[in-house]
């Protein structure tokens, strides 16, 4: 168990002891979560620019509001304000976080061999309703997580009225769908060890 910040209790179910001393149970992923994470940075800038054009072509709000704002706003954080950690994320940009353009040719592929399929872990895809990682860029993980015979299960979340960091926009609820998933086969798989 450990304590958060607030105060509050959270659980964290580990496997106890090493591969060797489970006889032969592999030490290994239980589960993945990809949030807000798409199989093509291509798919994602394309889906990106065609959300902003679609702004562009919209009449110009009254505010003076600038097309990449209300890009931010309607696809990127829908909340009031934006999060501190995100403005300090944003601010060291070039340090440790270093944007999109170093993984420009990011595109997921499935594993090379069959036993590296077989080992594959549940997955959970979490995005957003107004995300601009779409539909269409989470598509290929249920290729690659949807192989052979192996098939333990990937399953999709659209948070809705939310964008891309759901984390922050609906923090309680983000929270309860990474626990629910991670308690469904986290804890199962290693009650069975």
């Amino acid at each position: 168990k450990r304590i958060a910040e607030n105060g509050e209790e959270n659980r964290v179910h580990q496997v106890e002891g090493s591969a060797e001393s489970r006889g032969s149970q592999r030490a290994g992923c239980l589960s993945i979560v990809l949030s807000n994470a798409s199989t093509s940075m291509k798919i994602s800038n394309d889906e990106r620019a065609r959300l902003v054009e679609e702004i562009k072509k919209e009449r110009d709000p009254d505010d003076g509001t600038s097309a990449y704002r209300r890009f931010f706003q309607r696809h990127q954080c829908r909340t009031k304000e934006t999060p501190l950690p995100l403005i300090n994320a944003f601010g060291h940009t070039g340090g440790v976080w270093v944007g999109t353009d170093v993984v420009a040719d990011y595109v997921a592929s499935p594993p090379l061999s069959q036993e590296a399929i077989e080992r594959l872990p549940p997955a959970l895809i979490v995005r957003g309703e107004h995300d601009f990682v779409t539909e269409k860029c989470t598509a290929g993980w249920k290729d690659i997580f949807g192989m052979g015979d192996h098939i333990k299960g990937i399953k999709e979340i659209v948070m809705g009225d939310c964008a891309h960091y759901c984390h922050f926009e609906r923090p309680e609820e983000y929270g309860d769908v990474i626990e629910s998933f991670c308690t469904e086969h986290d804890y199962r798989q290693a009650k069975q060890v």
